[in-house]
């Protein structure tokens, strides 16, 4: 269990820890030290790039009594919560958790007792209320976040992350065979990922498009085949990247 599942279960937890020496703090020194996190890189990030999350002050223990207790790590839009809050611990059962699973993309938990975790950050991601957060449309518009129980309450602290520029998507003829039948390829790549080919369009031909896998960055090849070699054919298609930007190939 990584999160408990009812009030009664945080408050068992505080007893455990205060009273059975689960960490070296008491209640009282614990919450004179507030917790705090780092994430590195933060800036310039790729589509799936991972990034190193550091936590310090949050609640790490695996107890028979209470199960496993440890940070979360999300992806959330900036602004959604606060950079640094603290939550009596009904509110944070209730009300902040259910609202984290809501509005943001759970990105894993912490091992107990190890404050560094790799996350994998996305330029695009959907939530569970259905929707879709885009990042890296400006500096520090998406955040990741870490949140758990920080004793005697719990609590969130948020790190700002930004992504690079998005990269263009590129559609290069890569060849023009002669035939018959005549035939052309055309090359795609994307660096931020290529989530679709889609709306392919030709006259007078075919074209075979090659298996997408959401993400990839190619080169990924379409190749149309002229039907009457003695008329003309014209050809275009969309791709759409991982940053949600659809591009017209013609």
């Amino acid at each position: 269990m990584v999160w408990p599942r009812c009030l009664r279960q945080l408050v068992v937890a505080l007893m455990v820890v205060a009273g059975a020496g689960a960490v070296s703090a008491s209640p009282a020194q614990a919450e004179r030290t507030p917790a705090t996190a780092t994430v590195s890189p933060k800036t310039g990030l790729a589509d799936g790039q991972k990034v190193t999350v550091n936590e310090s002050g949050f609640l790490s223990i695996n107890d028979p009594r209470v199960g496993e207790i440890v940070p979360l790590v999300y992806q959330c839009r900036a602004g959604v919560f606060p950079l640094s809050a603290s939550y009596d611990l009904m509110m944070a059962n209730e009300v902040v958790y259910p609202r984290l699973q809501q509005r943001c993309a759970s990105l894993g938990q912490f091992q107990v007792g190890v404050t560094t975790q790799q996350v994998a950050v996305r330029r695009v991601f959907r939530t569970s209320a259905g929707e879709t957060v885009q990042c890296g449309v400006a500096p520090g518009d998406c955040v990741t976040l870490i949140f758990g129980v920080v004793l005697p309450n719990a609590g969130l602290v948020s790190i700002p992350i930004s992504f690079a520029p998005s990269t263009p998507t590129s559609c290069v003829t890569s060849a023009v065979r002669l035939g018959p039948p005549k035939q052309q390829d055309v090359t795609v790549r994307d660096a931020d990922g290529i989530q679709a080919i889609t709306n392919i369009r030709i006259t007078n031909g075919t074209v075979r498009t090659p298996v997408v896998t959401p993400g990839a960055r190619g080169p990924l090849v379409l190749t149309a085949t002229k039907t009457d070699q003695a008329k003309p054919t014209s050809w275009s298609f969309d791709v759409t990247d991982s940053a949600g930007i659809t591009t017209r190939c013609a």
